[in-house]
């Protein structure tokens, strides 16, 4: 339960879970420059896949999955196969769009998608607000992804499709998280994640046929990826939600293009070009707007929450 007095905290962890897995962007990049991409996805997901699961030993959560009902037993796996997918092209576009920074700017297509699924599959209903959000990011999204050349053929960067496509698929795996898993400890959903990720991992190092021997350098960049992106950032959110609704998150998860930004300076000394930092402003912008539209339809879930259950309470004693 959200609490006045608990939201800075709720903030804090936000804004951690954030600069966090902003250091994703940064880390792989720096790795698969040095590294190919299946000796890269062994090494992330075997770190990954072992940080998640110490944290569901040590906190007892692994149990749930005897207790998980037959009807549902196909969630976990479904959400796994759609992690590969999601993951393969998120990492993909790092490794083909030069800067780091444009990848995250061009990635905030994805509450753009999650809101449309949500209108269309879950029937929600989106507000005016929402709507010159919408607006706002896919216009931002377009002057990002612009390569400067007149060519309808070469008029979009290189991996802009790679982004879209990750984009819908981790809005699907949102919108299923959203409407079966409710009742998941978020530890579990974690892991396992990491597992069918570090599944597959395995199995592409295999049938490549690629050495494990890898840099070191490359492989402190992995290290150091793995623990801030799916082990750190994630629980970082998870723990920010106990102390503040989603949306109010959200607003401050939209800034990630910046501190990837300002990461890649430190760590590449690259910039985007400029009108890619405007286009990665509007984008932020409208992502803003779209969070900031979903806080009263929160408050009214959150209010109607509460007065059912104090009526159960009222029937209980009676």
């Amino acid at each position: 339960m959200t609490t006045q007095a608990n939201r800075p905290r709720g903030y804090i962890y936000t804004v951690l879970a954030t600069i966090s897995f902003s250091n994703v962007y940064i880390f792989s990049k720096a790795a698969m420059n040095h590294m190919s991409m299946s000796q890269f996805w062994f090494y992330w997901f075997l770190i990954a896949f072992s940080l998640n699961l110490a944290v569901v030993l040590f906190r007892g959560k692994l149990s749930v999955l005897r207790n998980i009902p037959r009807r549902s037993r196909w969630v976990l796996p479904t959400l796994g196969a759609m992690e590969i997918a999601t993951t393969t092209l998120f990492f993909a576009s790092i490794k083909v769009i030069e800067n780091p920074a444009v990848t995250s700017f061009l990635g905030n297509l994805f509450p753009l998608f999650v809101t449309l699924m949500g209108v269309v599959l879950l029937k929600e209903r989106f507000t005016r607000l929402e709507s010159v959000g919408i607006v706002v990011v896919l216009f931002g999204a377009f002057i990002t992804s612009y390569s400067g050349s007149a060519k309808l053929s070469d008029f979009f960067i290189p991996g802009t499709g790679i982004v879209v496509l990750n984009a819908l698929f981790a809005s699907a795996t949102t919108i299923l998280v959203k409407v079966k898993v409710k009742d998941f400890p978020p530890e579990l959903l974690n892991f396992n994640r990491t597992f069918w990720l570090f599944l597959f991992a395995i199995g592409w190092i295999t049938v490549s046929g690629s050495s494990f021997h890898v840099p070191g350098r490359a492989l402190l960049n992995t290290g150091l990826g793995a623990f801030f992106g799916p082990f750190l950032a994630v629980l970082l959110l998870y723990k920010s939600f106990e102390h503040i609704e989603a949306s109010r998150s959200s607003i401050i998860q939209a800034l990630k293009g910046l501190f990837v930004m300002g990461g890649v300076l430190i760590y590449f000394g690259q910039l985007p070009q400029g009108y890619q930092i405007f286009g990665g402003l509007l984008s932020i912008a409208g992502v803003i707007v779209i969070a900031v539209a979903k806080l009263p339809e929160q408050y009214r879930n959150k209010k109607a929450r509460k007065n059912n259950s104090g009526q159960k309470n009222i029937s209980t004693v009676r």
